[in-house]
């Protein structure tokens, strides 16, 4: 999926922003692709494009706190385990994928996921028991890994 951009690339003076992207992890931006589109937009003009919290603010119709609270959700969420693992783990199905996804990082409840994916709550329920273990199995494995390696 093509990044897209979400606001014109000119600073509020007319001049062009270069996005400076080679403070942010390549991975770091391919989990923010998964972001909701208003978190994905704050992450563009705060964390990628450096714009003030302030002009971001104004921009969107947000407080500058609002902003500043957005922004360390964000951070957090794009380095929660559960999703890097969601969007690094190649041998997921694309469904769990994305229904972890929509729980793990878009937030969004079970039943708005349900009501979406045409799913029982259980199911979905299901599938999020199955990230969890994942990740478990996974985090056990590479535990074992740096033990046998020291």
């Amino acid at each position: 999926m093509p990044a897209t951009t979400l606001i014109d690339p000119h600073d509020l003076n007319g001049r062009a922003i270069k996005p400076d992207r080679s403070l942010i992890d390549k991975r770091l931006m391919r989990r923010a692709r998964n972001l909701s589109i208003l978190d994905r937009a704050i992450f563009d003009l705060v964390l990628v494009r450096s714009i003030p919290h302030r002009y971001v603010a104004a921009l969107l119709g947000l407080s500058e706190g609002t902003i500043s609270r957005r922004i360390r959700k964000i951070r957090n969420l794009l380095y929660d385990k559960i999703v890097v693992l969601l969007t690094s783990d190649r041998f997921l199905s694309a469904e769990l994928r994305e229904v972890g996804l929509d729980y793990f990082l878009r937030r969004k409840p079970i039943n708005h996921i349900a009501q979406t994916r045409r799913m029982s709550h259980y199911q979905i329920n299901a599938y999020l028991i199955a990230c969890r273990e994942i990740l478990q199995y996974r985090l056990a494995i590479s535990q074992q890994k740096w033990q046998l390696g020291q």
